[in-house]
């Protein structure tokens, strides 16, 4: 056996994606010198593992060493998509009489990736650890009460799904004061200045109608 076969054959090898462990042949001699006796060489390879990062991502089918256009290619699966994700959290805002408005919050992840080159199987590291997206107050919005006065608080991962929250307005009612003789004149509520699901109070001062007192719904005088 000579020197040349020995390493051509390790360099088939490494292209099917072993590395080399040990080499027993001489490096630069001449193996069998004793025809007489038989001799034993090792060479001991195992399958070869690379770890890749998110930040440099692999597209399928490139050569793992960029000089060795003939070795090892990556897999599927070590991609952008593959290593890197992003939760969102859209928050739409949607108005009786008005184009939704949308809030959108981000959560982003990444994971590092094993491949086995010689079987090309992937194996993911976790992701990095959750993430909070932030409580959202709902927005006071003159003439309208809004069903939710915030969205929570909410933890995610990264196998965490997209998540979609909708806060519906609804206009504000109105108190009519009726005043015999006089055409109905609805008085819409003000907003709660502090809460977006409530309405204000009304005025505490009343028109003053000559020769009535005025009473609630109930008979109560106001």
């Amino acid at each position: 056996t000579k020197e040349a076969d020995v390493k051509a054959k390790i360099k088939e090898l490494e292209n099917k994606g072993y590395e080399l462990v040990s080499n027993t042949y001489p490096e630069g001699g001449k193996f069998d010198k004793d025809k007489g006796t038989d001799q034993e060489f090792k060479v001991t390879l195992k399958a070869k593992e690379v770890t890749v990062t998110p930040d440099q991502p692999k597209t399928p089918g490139t050569p793992v060493e960029p000089n060795n256009p003939d070795g090892p290619k990556y897999p599927a699966g070590l991609e952008e998509k593959d290593l890197n994700k992003t939760v969102t959290r859209t928050i739409t805002y949607v108005y009786a009489d008005g184009t939704p408005k949308t809030v959108t919050q981000e959560a982003k992840f990444t994971r590092e990736a094993k491949v086995n080159l010689v079987t090309g199987d992937v194996t993911y590291g976790d992701w990095t650890p959750a993430q909070d997206l932030a409580e959202v107050k709902s927005p006071v919005v003159k003439g309208f009460l809004a069903d939710k006065a915030s969205v929570a608080v909410v933890n995610v991962t990264g196998d965490s799904e997209d998540i979609k929250e909708v806060v519906t307005y609804k206009p504000l009612g109105s108190w009519v004061p009726n005043i015999p003789g006089q055409p109905t004149n609805p008085i819409k509520y003000p907003n709660d200045p502090q809460d977006p699901t409530k309405p204000g109070h009304p005025p505490e001062t009343l028109q003053y109608v000559p020769g009535f007192t005025p009473k609630d719904k109930d008979g109560n005088t106001l």
